[in-house]
């Protein structure tokens, strides 16, 4: 498996408190000839419950972010980036999405795939370790995250004060038993 941005100074993905998961990512060309690819598009795999608003997606390729960055489209699941070409100079480019519903991500790796449009054939298809997505749970009883019925989530400290409550119980009926001349009567 390969990194997905190849510079070393850029993460795969980075987490903000599992409720932002950034993408940086480094489109270049490999091929030793033609120089410059032509119209080529980047679909990167995004975790469920994460998503991009398509003007966010819009204003960031408008921004001029990546210069040969045109358009971009999100699709169930997928980030959609359309290049005029891609080069061999190496540039960054980052997006952020964000988390909008709590589920559960079992999917330890996500993938990221260029190709150009005229040319499907020629693609570079990359998988992407997001194990720290991994930890997001969701509750084993109701489905819900963070539920507040849940053991795992929700502990009380209830237990200690029953407890106590039927020691105390216990002890009663005891002393009931000793003070009747061993007769059993239950209070």
């Amino acid at each position: 498996m390969r990194k997905f941005c190849r510079c070393s100074r850029c993460p795969d993905i980075e987490l903000t408190e599992l409720k932002h998961c950034r993408f940086t990512t480094l489109p270049w060309w490999i091929r030793k000839w033609p120089a410059t690819s032509g119209a080529a598009v980047l679909e990167v795999d995004i975790p469920t419950g994460y998503s991009l608003v398509e003007s966010e997606a819009e204003r960031l390729s408008k921004s001029g972010v990546h210069p040969s960055l045109r358009d971009a489209k999100i699709v169930d699941g997928k980030t959609v980036w359309f290049f005029d070409h891609v080069d061999r100079r190496m540039r960054c480019f980052n997006h952020t999405v964000r988390r909008w519903f709590p589920v559960a991500n079992m999917t330890l790796h996500r993938q990221a795939i260029i190709y150009e449009i005229t040319a499907r054939e020629t693609f570079e298809q990359i998988l992407v370790n997001s194990t720290p997505l991994y930890i997001l749970n969701i509750c084993e009883v109701c489905g819900s995250y963070q539920c507040p019925y849940c053991p795992y989530y929700n502990k009380s400290t209830l237990p200690a004060p029953q407890l106590a409550i039927i020691l105390a119980a216990m002890v009663r009926q005891i002393c009931c038993f000793f003070m009747t001349d061993n007769k059993y009567i239950i209070l």
